[in-house]
Formats: structure tokens, C-alpha cells, sequence
């Protein structure tokens, strides 16, 4: 299985992440766009894992201290490789531009999987949602509406193409 922990979010929410996807789309000449229900924030990515070993990522999450927190989502950036032609495509995504309690959050369960010797090796992290892959735009990192989320929980997900389409399925939260 294809495992990352994530924040999801309501319905509300996601309208307004799509409206900002969908304008970063009106200013693209590619890209593959993320679909609705696949709106998350990703914390850890944890890669092909076997099922055994979901036991041990659930007491992972559960050892980690969580108390609900808003998220003010105000940027919008892109990933590029360090060598690659500013026309190549690029991963946008949107996220907060300061979080201090999105990046602890990550780090304490960044220890708490290592503690389990599940930890992916991973390097710098920066909260973000994705809202397109291989896009196409001349659009640069700005500041963007701040949109106000609630982290109510972070959850345990599944990666996987069904019918040809990834799709991201929670399957199992933390109690």
C-alpha cells in the first residue's frame, strides 16, 4: 500500500481551494489538476508500506500530541528541480506562508514514526496542498486570499489508481 498521513478538509473549505485551483488552471496552458476529493494537506509521506505494518503507524499518529488548530492558507508556489528550464512543468500548490503549528505538528510526527523506525527520509518539509502536477503556467509564487481551515484531525491515507484515477482514500483515523 501507498500511505501518507494528511489533514483533510470540509466541503466549505475545499470551494475555496478549488477556486483558487481553478483560477490557477485559467492561467496554465497544461496540466494535470488535481480532482476535488483529493484535497489534502500532506504531513509525512510514507510510501509503499506492507499492511502489517499499519498497527504500527496508527500508534505512531496516536503517540502524537494533537490538539485542533486553524490553518490560514494564503500562498500559492510551485516545486522545480534545481537544474530544470524555468518553462519546465512544475507541482504548484497552495499553503500558509508562516505555520508554526503545522511545521510542529509535522515534526513531532515526523519523531514519532522514527521512534517506530517508519519514518521516511525525507528532507525539508513545506505544508502544502497540491493542486496541479506537470502544469504549465507562467503564474509565480504569491500571496493569495487567506482561506481559514480547520485541522481538526490528521488522518492515515491510501494512494492508489482505481480505474485509471488516483484516488486517495482515508483508511484510518487515529482515536
Amino acid at each position: 500500500m501507498r500511505l501518507f498521513i494528511a489533514i483533510n478538509f470540509t466541503s466549505e473549505e475545499k470551494n475555496a481551494i478549488i477556486a483558487q485551483r481553478e483560477l490557477l488552471r485559467e492561467q496554465s496552458s497544461d496540466g494535470n489538476f488535481s480532482r476535488d476529493e483529493n484535497l489534502h494537506m500532506t504531513l509525512e509521506f510514507i510510501g509503499e508500506t506492507p499492511a502489517k505494518s499499519v498497527p504500527l503507524l496508527l500508534d505512531a499518529i496516536r503517540s502524537v500530541k494533537f490538539t485542533p488548530f486553524t490553518i490560514i492558507l494564503d500562498k500559492i508556489g510551485f516545486f522545480t528541480n534545481r537544474n530544470s528550464d524555468p518553462q519546465d512543468p512544475k507541482l504548484y500548490w497552495i499553503g500558509p506562508s508562516r505555520q508554526k503549528e503545522i511545521r510542529n505538528l509535522q515534526k513531532r510526527l515526523h519523531y514519532g514514526l522514527e521512534e517506530k523506525k517508519m519514518a521516511p527520509e525525507n528532507g525539508r518539509f513545506t505544508p502544502h496542498i497540491t493542486v496541479g502536477r506537470q502544469v504549465i503556467s507562467q503564474v509565480q509564487p504569491h500571496s493569495i486570499v487567506p482561506i481559514e481551515c480547520m485541522a481538526s484531525k490528521i488522518s492515515l491515507m491510501k494512494s492508489e489508481r482505481i480505474n485509471g484515477k488516483l484516488t486517495y482514500t482515508e483508511i484510518m483515523q487515529p482515536e
